[in-house]
């Protein structure tokens, strides 16, 4: 399936015309029974979609073009041809990084990571007066 959607334009809209409607509908069900809580929903198409407008804090999670290739290939066993059919097709991350209210930097291992969305939480609970 991936084959068709990153190769056909057309077959890609269709698909995401059908989806995006249901993912809504599930992203706002899911806000809706956890009232007072921070909610993370990650949506690959978030800017190139205005579906989600009303979620509130933006956060773009992002690394060196380069190091983004190697790990979809390595973690999807693509080619690097295949991996750049993906990459491409979406919003490129400087624009991204544009729109967002937060940014994480994941260009480093695991623990980093971790603790960089550890301070972001912290800070949005403190933001939302969550304990």
């Amino acid at each position: 399936m991936a084959n068709v959607i990153f190769n056909d334009k057309t077959a890609k809209k269709k698909l995401e015309k059908i989806m995006h409607s249901k993912i809504k509908k599930e992203i706002l069900k899911k806000i809706k029974q956890n009232k007072n809580k921070i909610i993370f929903v990650e949506i690959p198409l978030f800017f190139e979609n205005s579906n989600y407008n009303f979620l509130l804090n933006k956060i773009v999670i992002y690394c060196s073009y380069e190091l983004s290739l190697t790990r979809l290939m390595n973690r999807n066993n693509l080619t690097e041809f295949e991996a750049k059919l993906r990459l491409n097709s979406q919003l490129h991350i400087d624009k991204k990084i544009k729109f967002a209210n937060y940014l994480i930097k994941n260009d480093g291992n695991l623990e980093d990571f971790k603790d960089n969305s550890l301070k972001l939480i912290q800070k949005l609970k403190e933001k939302h007066g969550i304990s």
